[in-house]
Formats: C-alpha cells, structure tokens, sequence
C-alpha cells in the first residue's frame, strides 16, 4: 500500500462488502438517508404550491352570481303596519334575487308580535307570495325593552317587477322597531 492508500478490487467482492466499502467512504451514509430523501420529497411536493397565485373569490360554475345583503329599521307607531321595503327588481330585469338568510329583531316597550310577514309583490306573470316568519321573545331585565328575534335559512325568489319587504301590525300601545338583515344573491337569467 503506497502512499496509505488501500486498493480494493470491487469486481472480486460480493456486493454487500461494496455496501459497506461505500458507507465507509461517506458516499452514503444509513443515518442520513432517510432525513436527506423528505427533504427532497418535501421539496417536489411544493413545488406546486409555488406556482399558485391568489385571485378574487369567485363562483366558476355559475359566474352569473352577485352577492345581495340588506339591513334596515322601520319605526312603526301604535296600530300601523306601514312594510319595510327590501328591494324592487325592476320590470325587464335580467337578474333574479334569491333570498337564503334572513335575521330579524322586533323591540317595543309594550306589546311584541309573534311572527312578523315576509312579502313578495304580484307581478305580470307571478303571483303574490307571503310567509309568516316567527319572532321568538328573549329574556331581558326587568325595566327594559321587550325584544324578539327570529333568524333562520329560507329560500325565496323575487323576479323582476316584484318587490320584497317585511311588515308585521303594531298592537302595542308605543313605537315599534323592526331591524330586518337579509342576505342571499342574485342570478342573472338565461
């Protein structure tokens, strides 16, 4: 051995001796192998996140799809049940609205309503249509304003030329506030 320096036939060895030759000269090594290979996984596997970028949110199966949200209050005095009007769709309109949530809160200091009308207008080709939604009353301190609230999922539809609003009949002896949120979306027609 010149120099200090082994030779090694690799072609007399059985080939588990390579193994061993190999790890002694650091080309592989056991305790490495494992860590070194998740990384490289690790790093294939992202390599497609990478590419990604953000865009607006936006509904690919029906691109015809505008969001719709309404808040209002209506004061109405002893004995009245002026509606609150939502929205109108105008005759001709291209869009449909379709109501999927609906949240409302009733207050008065006298006498509160068990349910309140949600009312969709006749128009041209659709009748009218009318669902009594139920206001449940909370617990408040002694004193205070009574209160009732009904909030629940419901589907309705409001086609052009109909009008959509909430009403309900004072028979308290004081003012009353509705507080009406309606969420939901319109589709734009075919």
């Amino acid at each position: 051995m010149a120099g200090g320096r082994r030779r090694i036939d690799f072609a007399a060895m059985p080939s588990h001796v390579n193994f061993v030759l190999l790890q002694e000269n650091k080309m592989i090594d056991k305790r490495t192998l494992l860590p070194r290979l998740a990384v490289l996984g690790g790093l294939a596997f992202s390599l497609p996140i990478w590419g990604q970028y953000s865009s607006p949110i936006r509904d690919v199966s029906d691109p015809g799809r505008t969001p719709f949200q309404f808040f209002a209050t209506n004061v109405l005095a002893p004995v009245d049940n002026t509606p609150l009007v939502i929205t109108t769709l105008p005759v001709g309109s291209s869009q449909r609205l379709v109501v999927d949530f609906t949240n409302i809160r009733v207050q008065s200091a006298s006498t509160l309503p068990s349910f309140v009308v949600i009312y969709v207008s006749a128009s041209a080709s659709l009748p009218e249509f009318q669902i009594s939604f139920p206001v449940t009353p909370i617990v408040v301190p002694a004193g205070a304003q009574k209160i009732s609230l009904g909030l629940q999922s419901l589907r309705l539809y409001v086609s052009a030329g109909q009008t959509l609003s909430v009403s309900t009949l004072n028979q308290g002896s004081t003012a009353l506030f509705i507080d009406a949120a309606i969420t939901g979306h319109y589709v734009t027609l075919p």
